[in-house]
């Protein structure tokens, strides 16, 4: 390079494993030249074509195709024989870290990207020096065509400064090189015009502004099933609240029902001492009348000048406690009936007029002892029963109206 021409170039420091730092270092360039690969000299670190070749490279190509207002007008990525197509020899490169396969991921990439490319896959340039060109002149084949040979570096830096001065003769092209003594001379630029245009670069960008919009129609799609996901997941986990509350609710209807039923099983209860209750408060009223019964025939015989005998107050106190069905209604001309029913409440009468005067003292005494028993047992039955019956009732619906 003259000096003026060095006064041109400025050296911008990047590192095209931070994509943070590409953008800025791109500036305002219109074309991009990337020649980059792992080091040969550092043959042991097989993680180098990984992260240089391929992740490196693809950096610097993503940067270019989002460079902002300034689009880049030419990407030229010089790569290797043997990158898109396995052959011998260049194949063998593969043994270091799969290198071939990692610059091969590049060129897809840039491909890909919309952007007006040119790689160039020299072949090997280990040995010839710069005077290489004097004996062998360059030859361009198409992809994936040539796997061994051999050329100059400067070769290749020729064939790539021609490619930037012609951007519509090596556009869109993949440039297979090597040197040979065989080959015709030629201008790099005939050979570019020469080789085979694999796409037109309208349709290219035409492909990628569709791709482009997919892409971020993709990624909308993406976020919208992200929140719909989001919102999933806070419906679901509404759902699983709702349905605890409801399981609390359930348990906690089943527990009043329990409750409920223990409250009316023991209302029940109740209710059934209270009929027992009626019953013998009953029982204890016939008694009574009984008594008052029996206490009112004994005055009676004693007005007569009379005692009864037990056998009449036996009698007495069965008519009471043990009364009669209800009388049959009889037909008018059915006197017999009739007849029968009145001999016998004048049989009965006629029974308790009955008896003689020496016992009269002792039934009126036995009677009043008697009617004084039954009034104090009715008077404690009914007393006791009331009072447990109120306690138990004033208990279990106490403890209903707290739960």
């Amino acid at each position: 390079m003259t000096k003026e021409q060095l006064s041109r170039l400025t050296i911008v420091p990047l590192d095209i494993t931070d994509p943070d730092s590409i953008i800025p270092a791109i500036g305002n360039a219109s074309r991009i030249v990337c020649a980059v690969g792992a080091a040969e000299s550092e043959f042991t670190d097989l993680t180098a074509p990984r992260r240089i070749d391929a992740e490196g490279t693809i950096n610097l190509i993503e940067a270019a195709a989002a460079s902002g207002s300034v689009r880049i007008d030419h990407f030229i990525l010089v790569t290797s024989l043997g990158t898109g197509k396995w052959g011998w020899p260049a194949g063998v490169l593969n043994l270091f870290g799969g290198v071939l396969i990692f610059k091969r991921r590049a060129e897809e990439a840039l491909e890909r990207s919309g952007l007006r490319y040119t790689i160039v896959r020299p072949g090997g340039m280990e040995r010839p020096t710069d005077e290489y060109k004097m004996t062998h002149n360059v030859r361009l084949a198409p992809r994936d065509t040539l796997f061994g040979g051999q050329v100059s570096r400067l070769q290749v830096a020729e064939l790539v400064s021609s490619a930037i001065a012609n951007p519509e003769k090596s556009g869109n092209k993949c440039l297979e090189v090597v040197a040979e003594t065989t080959a015709p001379a030629q201008s790099y630029e005939a050979l570019l015009a020469g080789a085979e245009q694999e796409e037109d670069q309208e349709e290219r960008v035409e492909r990628y502004v569709a791709r482009r919009e997919m892409m971020l129609e993709l990624e909308q799609a993406e976020m919208e099933l992200e929140r719909a996901e989001e919102e999933l997941e806070r419906s679901r986990e509404q759902l699983a609240a709702a349905a605890e509350v409801a399981a609390e609710a359930r348990a906690a209807e089943a527990e009043v029902r329990r409750e409920q039923l223990t409250v009316l099983k023991e209302a029940e209860r109740v209710e059934g001492q209270l009929e027992r209750l009626r019953e013998g408060a009953e029982q204890s009223r016939r008694e009574a009348d009984a008594a008052r019964a029996v206490l009112g025939e004994a005055q009676k015989a004693q007005r007569e000048s009379r005692v009864l005998s037990m056998q009449e107050i036996k009698g007495i106190r069965e008519a009471v406690l043990f009364p009669p069905p209800p009388p049959t209604i009889y037909d008018d001309d059915d006197s017999s009936r009739g007849n029968d029913v009145m001999g016998t409440i004048g049989t009965l009468f006629k029974t308790v007029s009955g008896g003689k005067n020496k016992q009269k003292v002792a039934a009126r005494v036995e009677v009043q002892k008697e009617e004084e028993e039954e009034e104090g047992k009715e008077k404690e039955l009914v007393g006791a029963s009331l009072s447990d019956l109120l306690s138990k009732s004033n208990s279990a619906l106490s403890s209903f109206f707290q739960k």
